[in-house]
């Protein structure tokens, strides 16, 4: 192995990693994020590498694993710019600058067709974690379908619904 489980010299970037994989919602051990590659480190690195297509799942975080980690957060910040020119124009039109009103655009096509391919190359990734980072791909995903304009805000928490269990009467039939 040529990664971060081999090297306990490393607490800094091991403790990075399990930042990372904290915020994905994985547990990397008892004592949380502490710098220590252990079973449970090793095992959130084995299923964030299980969430890309042809990645080799051993739990180790080699080159490859933190390639997928800057890659994935370079990505996002790219989604976020992209998406952040439509939220610069969803501001209401009296809050804006004439600077602002001059700057004010749509996104290009070019624009669309690179927030489809980024949403495309993680969507298996979106699915292994369905609720990191959502506000980022939802705003990506509406921006390319054309639905409703991009929020900044976070996402509302409801309650789940309880229903009341149906009680039927038992059919009770005749010999």
């Amino acid at each position: 192995k040529q990664g971060l489980s081999n090297d306990p010299d490393e607490v800094d970037a091991i403790e990075e990693l399990q930042e990372f994989l904290v915020e994905l919602g994985l547990d990397v051990g008892r004592n949380g994020v502490d710098g220590k590659y252990g079973p449970r480190t090793i095992q959130a690195v084995k299923d964030f590498q299980g969430a890309f297509p042809d990645v080799v799942i051993d739990g180790d975080a080699g080159p490859e694993t933190i390639g997928l980690i800057q890659d994935l957060r370079t990505d996002l910040a790219r989604m976020q710019e992209l998406v952040g020119i439509l939220n610069d124009s969803a501001i209401p039109f009296t809050y804006k600058s004439g600077l602002a009103k001059l700057l004010e655009r749509e996104l290009t096509q070019e624009e669309r067709t690179q927030l489809r391919q980024l949403l495309d190359k993680y969507e298996d990734f979106r699915q292994a974690f369905p609720e990191y980072q959502t506000m980022i791909f939802s705003n990506a995903e509406n921006a390319v379908t054309g639905a409703a304009e991009p929020v900044v805000t976070e996402p509302v928490v409801t309650e789940p619904v309880v229903t009341e269990p149906v009680v039927t009467e038992p059919v009770v039939t005749e010999p």
